[in-house]
């Protein structure tokens, strides 16, 4: 598994916030009548890897930080993994990553979620010039 550090302490309580916001919206737009003949796209522009490492100050280092289990992997997903995770799922996923060695691990998360594979699309590029050009 390949993450990228970013963010700081904050990162984790926010991965979880969006997480309940992305469950929250799609069960919305599935349950409402109205809605649910709309397309949901989830658009992530900094999409990264689909996990992050742990930022560590030189004195937070522990042993557990070291060792990780699998409850403490839930906290090292990033936005891109959890908003496929997400039940009800969006109908389509744009994730954008300029970085190529990132992006080349983003696209494994086609293989690992093979259901949603054909609905994904990774992007290569500079979010801010594909999005000009997406919105057109």
């Amino acid at each position: 598994m390949a993450g990228h550090q970013f963010g700081g302490g904050w990162t984790s309580e926010k991965l979880e916030r969006v997480r309940k916001y992305l469950v929250a919206y799609t069960t919305i737009m599935t349950a409402n009548e109205r809605a649910r003949f709309l397309r949901t796209i989830y658009v992530d522009a900094f999409a990264g890897t689909g996990y992050r490492s742990l930022t560590r100050s030189k004195h937070s280092e522990t042993m557990q930080e070291l060792v990780p289990d699998p409850e403490r992997m839930a906290f090292l997903k990033g936005s891109a993994r959890i908003a496929l995770e997400v039940e009800p799922p969006f109908n389509q996923y744009v994730f954008i990553e300029k970085n190529t060695e990132r992006f080349r691990q983003l696209e494994k998360l086609k293989t690992e979620f093979p259901e949603r594979a054909n609905h994904v699309t990774i992007i290569n590029q500079e979010a801010t010039d594909y999005l000009k050009q997406w919105c057109r």
